[in-house]
């Protein structure tokens, strides 16, 4: 047993010092891989028991590197492998078929330059709600006019040419003396008339009420146009910051599968030299399955982004985007809580519109009120009346004063307005309600906003420690004294890291876009460079 111990103990020496003699595959790669993370330090800091986390500074939306950066360069593999002069032998992974065409363009391709506030201003020119609520206000200007009519002499000509015959004992003139025979029936004979009549109510209250409410009706109609706009171009935002996510999903994936390409290759390396198994070979080709698969869904991804914000902004749907780099949405302005909830409670459109309604239901409620009241107005004709126009014609005329006084109509009057004065009420009582409710909004706003600068700090520190822990377990891998189980599972925790922080930067986005709803003013959205 001891003669058996020894010579092994000999044998793995030889190979220990034949394996010294010259640099194994797998150093290389290590070489390879420390690119992966180009932002982390190539010498490790010395470990302090008083050593304290030092979280980077939060990251921003549209701030992932793009997957050139996870190439290495010559300078950072000195006397290493070219893995474009060598490429990797061909493996079941790399034979997938890319069941989903590139829709998109990377990032130095063909697309339309976009910014926030370009989606916005398109969006609310666009949108066939926009144009909806437009033609809106038009509608309500034809009813005023509508409205304005029983306040408004009323002009008709008429004209008539008949034959006609009369039964005058049908009423009552048959018979008679003898003197003055009166005939049963006469006829046929011709009448002609052609007249001009006027017809002017001057005073009408209810009219006037109804004029009242009907312009009422039209300011809401314009006030709604502007909650439209901010509706339309709050979802523009929202479509464009999904795009930016999108993209960003797609860089992070596509910096995995360089990792996943690199860790491929150096599990290839590792196994030529009998340092590794073939285990690890297929755990690697696994992995870069998995991210092939991920890339390509990322992909997709991206063109459903494209489509949403095509369709929102009105342009052809085929129509590819590219939004700004390196920049975050701003409301323009500093708010602290008490300052945005007052400043709510007056930019809030919602309000106006209560407002609006609250003012044509009492005028409503007055022309209900109204109907039962005089009318006084005059009624004047003139034409001319003969057999035919060439027979007997005279020029004749009316003048005539009309008054309508209506005493009971059954409660018909009483039943409207006590039907508006409900309406109202229910409309005063979503006023009060809505008060509560922009105050909430504010507040919610601010608390996912606080949350979320939190967590792109927390997310950042997660991709810096992911990267470092990426580091040492492809180092360990290399010094063959792990298998690439521990590799593999750093690239998920370092995918994972990524997904949490695009994620921490779209929440980010959707808070300040939340906030400016809340507060009222989403028009007033733009933005700026975000801080390195």
């Amino acid at each position: 047993m001891a003669q058996r111990l020894t010579a092994t103990l000999v044998v793995g020496l030889l190979c220990c010092g034949a394996a010294a003699a010259q640099p194994l595959p797998g150093t290389r790669a290590r070489v390879a891989l420390r690119a992966v993370a180009p932002t982390i330090p190539a010498t490790r800091p010395a470990a302090s028991p008083h050593h304290a986390l030092q979280l980077p500074k939060p990251l921003h939306l549209g701030q992932a590197a793009p997957p050139s950066t996870f190439a290495p360069t010559p300078s950072q593999q000195p006397g290493g492998v070219n893995l474009k002069a060598n490429p990797l032998p061909p493996s079941p992974a790399e034979a997938l078929p890319n069941t989903v065409p590139p829709l998109i363009p990377s990032a130095t391709g063909a697309g339309v330059a976009i910014d926030l506030r370009t989606a916005y201003g398109e969006a609310v020119r666009t949108n066939v709600n926009s144009l909806v609520a437009k033609e809106r206000i038009r509608e309500a200007e034809a009813r005023i006019d509508q409205a304005w009519a029983a306040l408004l002499p009323n002009l008709k000509f008429a004209a008539s040419q008949y034959n006609r015959t009369v039964n005058l004992a049908a009423q009552g003139l048959a018979g008679g003396s003898t003197a003055l025979p009166i005939p049963t029936f006469v006829g046929p004979f011709y009448t002609f008339d052609a007249r001009l009549q006027a017809v002017y109510t001057f005073f009408n209250p209810e009219a006037r009420w109804l004029v009242r409410s009907e312009e009422a009706g039209r300011l809401i109609r314009e006030t709604q146009v502007k909650l439209t706009a901010q509706q339309v171009g709050t979802s523009a935002a929202t479509a464009y910051v999904q795009l930016i996510s999108a993209q960003d999903v797609q860089a992070s994936i596509a910096a995995d599968l360089e990792v996943a390409r690199q860790t491929l290759q150096l599990a290839r390396d590792q196994k030529a030299v009998g340092v590794a198994a073939g285990i690890d070979v297929t755990r690697a080709e696994t992995q870069l399955t998995e991210q092939i698969l991920r890339q390509q869904s990322a992909d997709q991804q991206v063109a459903v982004a494209n489509l949403n914000l095509a369709r929102i902004l009105g342009t052809p749907l085929g129509q590819v985007f590219q939004p700004r780099k390196n920049v975050i949405p701003s409301l323009g302005a500093a708010y602290d809580l008490n300052s945005a909830v007052a400043l709510a409670r007056v930019k809030r459109v919602e309000l106006a519109v209560y407002e609006g309604q609250e003012r044509q239901m009492l005028a409503q409620i007055n022309a209900a009120e109204a109907s039962t009241d005089p009318t006084l107005g005059v009624v004047a004709d003139y034409g001319f009346n003969g057999n035919t126009p060439t027979q007997n014609i005279y020029g004749t005329h009316n003048v005539g004063v009309v008054l309508n006084f209506p005493f009971y109509d059954g409660g018909l009057a009483d039943g409207r307005a006590n039907e508006i004065r409900s309406q109202l009420e229910q409309t005063k009582a979503k006023h009060r309600d809505q008060l509560v409710q922009i105050e909430q909004d504010v507040r919610t706003a601010f608390l996912n906003l606080q949350l979320t600068v939190q967590q792109q700090a927390a997310a950042a520190a997660e991709v810096a420690l992911a990267q470092k822990e990426l580091i040492q377990s492809s180092d360990r891998f290399a010094a063959g004294l792990t298998n690439n189980l521990e590799v593999t599972q750093a690239q998920a925790s370092l995918s994972r890291a990524r997904q949490n922080l695009t994620q921490a930067r779209v929440s980010y986005a959707s808070a300040v876009l939340q906030l400016a709803v809340a507060i009222g003013n989403p028009e007033d959205l733009t933005e700026e460079v975000a801080p390195q």
